[in-house]
Order: C-alpha cells, then structure tokens, then sequence
C-alpha cells in the first residue's frame, strides 16, 4: 500500500514539474514573439516617423544665399547655405610634426601582436550519455587596436614567442573649434559628422626623423614614412611582432553644405517636436553638413537613405523572432478550441495544422504592423498591406468558402440536369 502511494506521489511531482517546464519554455517563446513585435513595430516606427519628419521638412526649410550676413529673422528656422568654410587656427599633431588646414586630423595606431582565443569545446563520455566541456586556445598574428598582455595567454610557450611593441603611442583625435563658413560658426557637433578624409603622406626633414627618434626613444631606421603616416619595424611588407602602424589622415577646409536650424551666428540640430507638434520623447533630429556643392534635396535623399539603412537590421531582427517564436508555439494546444480551429486552419472541424501555419500567421502579424507604421505616411500602401495581412491571416477561410460555394454550385448543376433528363424521358 505504501509503494503505491509512493509511485501516485512521485507520479504527481513529476506532473508538477512537467506543467512548470513547459509554463517556463512556453512563456519564454510568447516573450520571444512579443519582443519580435517589439523591435519590429519600433524600427517601423522610427522609420516612418522619420520619413513624415523628412517630408515635412522639405518644404519648410530656407535658403541663406548671402552667408556674408546672419540674418535673425531665420533664428530657429530650418535653413540651407553652401559656401567656403574658414579656419582660423591648423590642427597639428607636435609628436610627428603635421600640421594641417582641416575640419579634423586623426592618429589611429596599429600594434602586430600575438591573440590569443579561447573556445568552449564538449566531450561525450564512454556511455555517450553525458557532456564534459573544456577549453581550446588557439593563438593567431594580427593588427590590434590595443597592445595584448601576453604574461595571461595559457600556453606558455606562447607567451614567450609574443613580443611587447617597439613603441606605445596614443591616438588622436583633433577637430576644428572655429571653423566658420562666411558669418556663421560650424559647430562642433556638426564637424564630428564628416565622414569624408584623406591620408596625409609625410615629408620629415633629415633632421626632423632625428627629433622624432629622439623623442620616440627608438633607432631611426625603425622608422619608415608611408603614404598614409609611419611605420615602425623592418619592413611593412613582412610585418613581425612588436611593429607598429600609424595611420595620419584629415578633412581638409573646403566647400561644405549645410542643413540645420539656424541658432544665432551658428546651428543646432532640427528637432521633430517642433515640426511634428509632438512631445514624443524618441524624437528625431536632422542637422547635416557634407562636403563640397550638394543640393538640399540630395541631402534630404541621403539622410532618408540612412535611416532605412539603419532599420532594416531592426526588422530582420524583429522578423526572425517573429517567425522562429511562431514555429515554436504549442499549436496542438490551440487547436483544441472550434473557434481558433476556424481562425488558424478555416474550418472547425479541422485539428491538424502544417508547417505553413505558424509561417502565415507570422507573416500576417508582420504585415499588420508594417501597415500601422506607415498608413499615415502613405494611406494608399498602409491600406494594401492591412489588406493583404487580413488575407493572408483569413487565407484558409476563404479558400474553404469558395470550395464549399464550387461544390454547392456544381451539386445543383448536377440536380437540374437529372431533372431535364428524366422530364425527356417522360
């Protein structure tokens, strides 16, 4: 007696147990799916938030055709300009003697180290039943940003074929603080947006590699100019650990164009509250400067072009947690009710469900939210994917009701003409 209510007791702990897995791994996959429509909704929205901002934008900015001159009445106004810049001071760098007319100049230092890599391997047991893990260290030459503390690599042979670099340096970083273009000061925030920049090939003096040597306390036929800074070691062609890169680039003062709101003799980011009327705390900004004459609508395509860039990694995530988290929900378990039977498979009575199930109803989903993000952009192309979400949502339905309307049209075909045949026989 007593065995029995052992095995009904431990029968119920593990019905306990069972029912707390499968509330765990379920509640998970519902939060993967919920998150999937998280992230996709926001890129959706981001971007089309953007796309009004754009569009209204477009046709509120001003165009500043004398830059000799600030005018105040533009003072928190959207405008437009093109012209020469300025700059009265040159950015130098003293370590290598460079000096230059630019927006920005830039060190980047390169160090050939020893890396080492560690990777988590797991081992089967004799019975095959169990897993033992441990680690591999493998250990590869390459360009570093950082010189490596060989002293901590696991394998000590290694650590002895590492070598410290020739020389430490520090990066650098330099950009203009009063650069100007006519009246008005380019700031900061602006300048640090140029992506555009070009190698500076040095040209030091016998006598300058010499103060350089001096100050970088190493043999000067270490040192070896390039075409885009220096390189420290024998041969940068066959580069050995412990050599060093350095990489000298700027942006020189040229012709820019800029869009932004005009904010006394200088500029700040345009922000979507103002333009959109909204309090919206994620609010976008546009604020552009660009090398050389470029129209503002080219700067308005541009921009446009980034954001949907920039979304479209959000939506594969949010798609890919859509679609994984669908192929894994408990389909058997919904089909348990007529009502979702007829919503997911189109017909009551039908409890089985295919592979292409949890992909439509995805799919569907996806399109739902991709139609609330842009109606109010373009109401034509929200209205067409609201419709072909319902479609693809209802596709079972409908595909049944056109097959029961067929074989009900065709059964009172076949019933007329019996009834035409036997009047012919009378």
């Amino acid at each position: 007696m007593s065995r029995r209510r052992k095995n009904s007791n431990s029968g119920k702990e593990k019905d306990i147990y069972d029912i707390i897995a499968y509330t765990i791994i379920y509640g998970l996959i519902s939060l993967a799916f919920l998150g999937g429509i998280v992230i996709l909704w926001w890129g959706e929205d981001q971007t089309s938030r953007y796309y009004r901002f754009l569009d209204f934008a477009q046709n509120k900015y001003n165009t500043i055709t004398n830059i000799s001159n600030v005018y105040q009445s533009n003072d928190g106004e959207l405008v437009y300009l093109t012209g020469h810049a300025h700059a009265e001071t040159k950015l130098e760098d003293p370590l290598f003697n460079i000096k230059v007319e630019g927006f920005k100049l830039s060190r980047k230092v390169r160090y050939y180290q020893l890396v080492e890599y560690k990777t988590k391997k797991k081992d089967k047991d004799s019975n095959g039943s169990t897993y033992s893990s441990h680690y591999e260290y493998s250990y590869r030459k390459q360009w570093t940003s950082s010189p490596k503390a060989s002293y901590k690599f696991y394998n000590h042979n290694y650590r002895n074929k590492a070598k410290a670099p020739i020389v430490i340096l520090k990066e650098l970083n330099l950009i203009s603080k009063d650069a100007t273009i006519g009246a008005y000061s380019i700031p900061e925030w602006l300048i640090e947006s140029i992506k555009d920049s070009q190698p500076i090939k040095p040209n030091l003096s016998m006598e300058q590699k010499s103060d350089l040597c001096k100050k970088l306390n190493i043999s000067c036929s270490l040192i070896k100019q390039t075409d885009s800074g220096f390189y420290i070691g024998d041969d940068p062609e066959s580069p050995e650990l412990g050599d060093v890169s350095i990489t000298l680039s700027y942006t020189p003062i040229s012709e820019v164009s800029i869009l932004a709101q005009q904010k006394g003799n200088s500029f700040e980011r345009y922000n979507s509250n103002k333009s959109l009327n909204s309090d919206d705390p994620d609010n976008v900004n546009l604020g552009e400067i660009m090398i050389g004459t470029v129209e503002p609508e080219k700067i308005f395509s541009e921009t446009s072009d980034n954001v949907t860039g920039g979304s479209f990694v959000t939506r594969i995530v949010g798609a890919i947690l859509i679609i994984i988290s669908a192929y894994l929900m408990p389909w058997d378990c919904f089909l348990k009710h007529p009502f979702a039977r007829l919503l997911i498979n189109g017909s009551k009575y039908k409890k089985e469900w295919s592979l292409k199930t949890p992909l439509r109803i995805a799919g569907s989903v996806m399109l739902f939210i991709a139609c609330v993000g842009w109606y109010f952009v373009f109401p034509v192309a929200g209205t067409v994917l609201l419709l072909l979400s319902l479609l693809l949502l209802f596709y079972p339905y409908l595909k049944n009701l056109v097959t029961h309307t067929d074989k009900t049209s065709k059964a009172r075909g076949t019933d007329e003409f019996m009834h035409l045949d036997e009047s012919d026989k009378k």
